[in-house]
């Protein structure tokens, strides 16, 4: 994890961990422009933390 003035960026593993998802999905999901923002940092990918849940919260479908 990364904090820069108080904002969280996240890389993809700590993701892949969090939402039990693989890594490979955070980059396919970035390659395949499913609009999950992200940023570069010496050539590594980070997103903050506000976006991924906004961006799972808003693409979350619930069946009844």
């Amino acid at each position: 994890m990364l904090t820069i003035d108080g904002v969280k960026y996240f890389g993809e593993k700590e993701l892949s961990s969090q939402y039990g998802l693989s890594v490979h999905w955070f980059r396919r999901a970035r390659h395949e422009g499913l609009n999950l923002k992200y940023h570069k940092l010496c050539g590594r990918v980070y997103y903050k933390e506000k976006e991924v849940q906004d961006w799972f919260r808003e693409n979350l479908i619930s069946k009844e």
